[in-house]
């Protein structure tokens, strides 16, 4: 009938369609009545799929090609399906030739149409092993390659994709490798559209008491997500007994390092590297054996010397600590790194402390004890390390060792004089006693890498929190992935926990009121025509040579009296030529009485001089060379200042702070070096030290930046 029905109208098939005349109404006959005929020929070749002649289905197909609408399509591949299943003798070439022209037929017919089945059906066809030869590999790779780059931006895709994949056998995924690969790094692209249909299903489902996604998934089909939900599950379930499984995830890891291995660069943000990439690796750290810890653990080591992101540190730490429990004999690598003689970098030696803190809870019963002396003999005299983060991290660590020392009953730690003694000291800091009970809990808890290791905690953890934003992985997506792949092996990783706060905030749809005061003011401000706009009052003129008209009293500086403020800013320490004048400029601006320096004649430097705008015409300045710092400051306090230490210590005060953050009428404050800080001989000279508190991950200021805060801060209290 399909095959006929054109001629039954006396019309040449291969003219409709075609030419300056178009017959519109008989060509959208013959279009219903093929496709009618498909979906008679889909159900009869359900039932005796052998008994027709694959061939001249497909020639058929081949034929009405321009006449299949998106109503067909679904249809028509299912012919294809039938005739191409093992009772069938249908040549494969053929078969794949008619996927690919299917495909571009799919996706010249998208728009409007539901294609998500049909996209799954042609994946398939497409990927499915006793179909594939030698002739059909470049056009599979190609359509590959689309479907993965339309993806990024088309729904429905990337879902059966995946879906695809993981119903593959182990033997049969090495092919695809890229386009797991694509799907681990794969980040969809949002337009506006596509996030105001997200709202409006979600607004639907709540106005229809459905699930949440039910809406979507029912237009879209699966959620992007969820693609890559397959694809971690999948990698879950791969087996490190299997030489299949192992051969694949060893090109995969291989894979997934290239960005760390190929870029070196600080800087945070890089489009290249993805959370994902060391999901993926997380979640196959069971293939890492004895035969593969060296390379893996010393390259870890190297990404942590100098990658500075946050989370992918994070990642890093909880790989290399559960490879370590799992092979106790690369331990000594920790110590080693942990040796006061290693010149490690702060940032490197602060993950290796956070690592060593990590392995803790996995050690076995029998060298626990031994184990945990070790650590507290190494962190102790990491407490008066000269950099902040090591600093801070070693004093969390000792609340963090006492406790689990005390629930595990080791006496031995906890009866030690030294660590009782600084445990005390650190339970007296204002930092502590200003801690919230949340506060203080998170400090003597170090993060478990072996019960946080399941399917939430590495796709849903709080970890993923802050920063650069990351679609989490939920509990929904895994169980419905779950449940379409229970035939495959078990997942080596429980799918875990979340813990969720069902605490909100109040919402309203009404608009926003303003107090009364505060809405004339703005009325005011807006209408009021006759206020003139501002007027920049900075000089636009301004050289760095002193004016030879100045007056000599303005020349002069002025001394303060004996009971008047007075502060001094002490930046022997500082080297940076660039970072001395930013200080000449900031003490002129603030008031600063003396700014110190170890040489004078830094002040002559090109350096200097470009960022100082000619302050140093304005300011007084000493000389106070490094090894005379003691005396200096010890002679000034004898005179009736306070020596103020701008640095992060245990016993800081946060700057500002109602009673503790209150700065002295007479100060020296004291600047450190820019890579050391302030040394601890010196931290034995100050009186009190004070901190800017910070809300980011970065941890320290720029010298200018910190000392133009604290000056300002000065001021404040006492110049007003």
């Amino acid at each position: 009938m399909i095959e006929e029905y054109p001629g039954t109208l006396q019309h040449d098939i291969d003219s409709l369609g075609e030419g300056g005349y178009v017959n519109m109404e008989i060509t959208k006959a013959v279009e219903t009545a093929i496709n009618a005929g498909f979906s008679l020929l889909e159900v009869t070749l359900k039932q005796e799929p052998s008994d027709y002649n694959g061939q001249r289905v497909i020639d058929c197909i081949n034929r009405h090609l321009r006449f299949i609408t998106n109503q067909a399509l679904h249809p028509i591949v299912n012919c294809l399906k039938a005739v191409a299943g093992p009772s069938n003798s249908t040549p494969k070439q053929s078969i794949i030739s008619c996927v690919v022209e299917l495909w571009d037929l799919a996706e010249q017919a998208r728009t409007g149409s539901n294609t998500q089945g049909v996209y799954l059906e042609l994946f398939e066809l497409l990927f499915d092993p006793t179909l594939q030869d030698s002739n059909s590999a470049s056009e599979i790779d190609r359509i590959s390659k689309e479907a993965l780059k339309y993806s990024i931006s088309r729904r429905s895709i990337a879902p059966m994709l995946s879906q695809t994949l993981c119903n593959l056998s182990s033997e049969a995924l090495m092919p695809y490798l890229y386009l797991i690969m694509g799907l681990i790094n794969l980040i969809q692209l949002k337009e506006v559209d596509y996030l105001q249909e997200e709202s409006l299903c979600a607004i639907m489902d709540r106005l229809n008491d459905c699930s949440p996604g039910s809406y979507y998934s029912h237009y879209n089909g699966p959620r992007e997500i969820v693609a890559q939900a397959r694809i971690f599950e999948l990698l879950s379930r791969l087996d490190p007994n299997v030489t299949a499984d192992v051969d694949f995830v060893k090109n995969l890891r291989r894979e997934l390092l290239v960005p760390w291995r190929e870029s070196k660069s600080v800087i945070q943000f890089s489009a290249h590297k993805k959370t994902s990439q060391l999901q993926a690796l997380l979640v196959t750290d069971r293939f890492v054996g004895r035969e593969d810890a060296d390379e893996f653990l010393q390259e870890a080591f190297t990404i942590l010397n100098y990658e500075t992101h946050p989370r992918y540190r994070f990642l890093f730490e909880w790989m290399v600590a559960r490879v370590i429990i799992c092979l106790p004999e690369e331990m000594s690598r920790i110590w080693k790194l942990l040796d006061p003689r290693e010149r490690l970098n702060p940032r490197t030696q602060v993950s290796v402390i956070k690592i060593a803190m990590m392995i803790a809870p996995g050690v076995a019963e029998e060298g626990k004890l031994t184990y945990y002396e070790k650590l507290v003999n190494t962190i102790i005299p990491l407490i008066s390390n000269s950099k902040v983060a090591v600093r801070h991290l070693a004093i969390t660590s000792v609340l963090a060792i006492w406790k689990d020392a005390t629930g595990l009953g080791f006496t031995s730690i906890t009866n030690n004089p030294l660590l009782m003694q600084i445990r005390q000291q650190i339970l007296n800091s204002p930092f502590y006693l200003d801690a919230t009970p949340a506060e203080r809990l998170q400090s003597e808890t170090v993060f478990n890498p072996l019960t946080n290791y399941t399917l939430l905690g590495i796709f849903h953890g709080t970890y993923l929190l802050g920063g650069d934003p990351i679609e989490k992985i939920t509990r929904a997506d895994f169980l419905a992935v779950d449940s379409t792949l229970g035939e495959k092996r078990g997942s080596f990783i429980p799918l875990g926990t979340t813990t969720t706060n069902t605490a909100t905030a109040p919402t309203t749809t009404s608009p926003v009121q303003y107090p009364r005061t505060i809405e004339s003011t703005l009325t005011t401000r807006i209408i009021n025509s006759t206020q003139p706009p501002p007027l920049q009052t900075k000089s636009s003129t301004w050289t760095t040579d002193i004016p030879v008209s100045i007056p000599p009293t303005l020349a002069t500086p002025k001394f303060p009296t004996s009971d008047s403020p007075s502060l001094l800013l002490l930046a022997s320490l500082i080297a940076n030529p660039t970072n001395l004048g930013g200080l000449s400029r900031v003490s002129e601006i603030f008031g600063v009485t003396t700014l110190c320096l170890s040489s004078l004649t830094s002040t002559k430097s090109p350096a200097f001089l470009s960022v100082s705008v000619s302050s140093q015409h304005w300011l007084p300045f000493t000389e106070v060379p490094i090894p005379a710092i003691p005396q200096f400051l010890r002679e000034k306090r004898s005179e009736g200042y306070t020596i103020v230490g701008i640095e992060q210590t245990d016993q800081s005060v946060i700057l500002g702070k109602e009673g503790r953050g209150r700065l002295p009428r007479k100060a020296v404050l004291m600047l450190g070096s820019e890579r050391e800080g302030i040394p601890a001989e010196l931290l034995g000279e100050v009186d009190m030290c004070v901190e800017i508190e910070q809300r980011g991950e970065t941890r320290s200021l720029n010298v200018q930046t910190a000392a133009a805060v604290v000056c300002y801060e000065w001021n404040r209290q006492w110049r007003q």
